[in-house]
């Protein structure tokens, strides 16, 4: 886990990387207990290490609890009340191959902080990592700004040594036909 505190008060965000089935999974969480007052938050996340996120949610916001192979931004932040969520406004939402960004707040009332707050999980194949930018802000004055570059995971990047001893095997057998052709 990357816990990282922001530009100019207490709030901080935790980024939990969790190793899925084809890849991994970074979750980011905007922690419990911010003394600040805000009522929006701006998301982006972009790949670094891979050219795309993976399984992109097809209207960027989707339900989930963070460490899945799948890329959105979670739907109960935006969901009406009555339905379980939050009701936020979203004010901008977009899922491209590459980047996740978002947008959002309660109109007419500020964030709760009492409980941390799940805010999106980013799906990438091995050896991807992600660069990302929350800020949270009052009336359009930023009052907290996290960046952040995530740990890649260089142990998943290195082929295993069955896979070089493989290759060059492979190599040499080129070579010698190539001699004896």
């Amino acid at each position: 886990m990357l816990s990282v505190a922001g530009s100019c008060c207490a709030a901080s965000i935790s980024v939990d990387s969790t190793k899925t089935s084809t890849g991994i999974a970074y979750s980011l969480t905007l922690d419990a207990g911010a003394p600040e007052q805000f009522n929006n938050i701006f998301i982006e996340v972009t790949a670094i290490g891979s050219t795309e996120l993976r399984n992109p949610a097809q209207f960027t916001f989707d339900s989930g609890v963070g460490g899945e192979d799948r890329t959105y931004i979670n739907s109960t932040l935006v969901t009406p009340p009555f339905q379980g969520g939050l009701g936020w406004s979203p004010v901008g939402a977009e899922s491209t191959g590459s980047i996740l960004t978002a947008r959002m707040g309660p109109l007419g009332a500020f964030i709760d902080t009492s409980a941390s707050l799940f805010l999106a999980n980013v799906s990438l194949p091995d050896c991807g990592g992600i660069e990302y930018l929350i800020t949270l802000n009052n009336t359009g004055d930023e009052v907290f700004r996290a960046e952040g570059v995530s740990p890649l995971t260089p142990h998943d990047c290195i082929p295993e040594p069955s896979t070089m001893a493989l290759a060059g095997l492979s190599m040499i057998g080129l070579v010698l036909r190539r001699r004896n052709g």
